[in-house]
């Protein structure tokens, strides 16, 4: 009787074990997984297990995290998951959303008349302004984020800081003009050149000249073109021609630019 017991022992024994190896590890083949399914890494179990593997092995996982991000997992997502997973997702420091927002305060914010939220933007010297809501500024928010974090922001929180930037804009922020190619300001006028730095053409009753940073905002328009760059000392009769969204100028006559009113005389020669 002994004997039966001791093999019916052995028997679930040797079973158990099998049962046990035929149970994989569920972060084999994780890697590999993320070329196909790109939220493999975000499934239940497998968070379950990063997380152990983080607490346990913490070589390990900064290992399998680099590679994850190789794979081109979102990683920063990921370890926002995994601390939510640990339950501890109010002493880790701020979201992705208030980093962001963090961010957004170095740019200086305002609204046009119909309430759009702007941004006035320092790049490499330079002034932008662009829209809230503008692709532009979601790339150099994304941008700043990066350099802050060395991560990519979701685009959940992206959207939440947003929405946050753009009531700031509307409700904290002054109001000004913007303009599209042409504005004037304190008897003057400006024309945007359209080009990389953003420059502008003042012009007055005394002649004109290229400058930096002109004191109106400008916004750009899609399809607007640069302009060619202002020669000093060129025939004033005949400056080239000039696209906008509006209208198409032939020709400029500078010394024509200007009257009493202060308004732009569009002409054609």
């Amino acid at each position: 009787m002994s004997t039966i017991l001791a093999a019916v022992s052995d028997d679930a024994i040797s079973a158990a074990i099998e049962a046990a190896e035929e149970i994989r590890d569920p972060l084999e083949g994780l890697v590999e997984k993320m070329a196909i399914d790109r939220g493999a890494a975000f499934a239940p179990e497998i968070l379950e297990r990063l997380m152990a593997l983080k607490r346990d092995d913490r070589a390990a996982f900064e290992a399998l995290r680099a590679q994850l991000k190789k794979a081109g997992c979102r990683v920063t997502a990921l370890d926002e998951a995994i601390a939510e997973e640990n339950g501890d997702t109010g002493g880790r420091g701020p979201k992705q959303a208030d980093i962001l927002i963090g961010l957004a305060q170095s740019a200086e914010l305002f609204h046009s008349a119909d309430g759009t939220g702007f941004a006035d933007l320092d790049i490499n010297g330079h002034r932008e302004t662009w829209p809230i809501r503008a692709k532009g500024f979601g790339r150099w928010l994304a941008r700043r984020f990066f350099e802050a974090t060395q991560g990519a922001p979701s685009s959940e929180a992206l959207q939440s800081a947003l929405n946050v930037i753009e009531a700031k804009a509307h409700f904290d922020a002054p109001e000004r003009a913007v303009h599209i190619r042409v504005g004037g300001l304190n008897g003057r006028l400006y024309l945007d050149l359209g080009d990389e730095t953003w420059r502008a053409v003042e012009i007055d009753t005394t002649g004109w000249r290229v400058i930096d940073n002109p004191p109106v905002r400008f916004r750009r328009a899609a399809g607007m073109q640069p302009l060619p760059m202002p020669v000093p000392g060129a025939p004033w009769r005949r400056c080239g021609s000039i696209s906008t969204s509006r209208t198409t100028i032939s020709s400029w006559r500078w010394r024509g630019c200007w009257r009493r009113s202060a308004t732009l005389v569009r002409t054609r020669c």
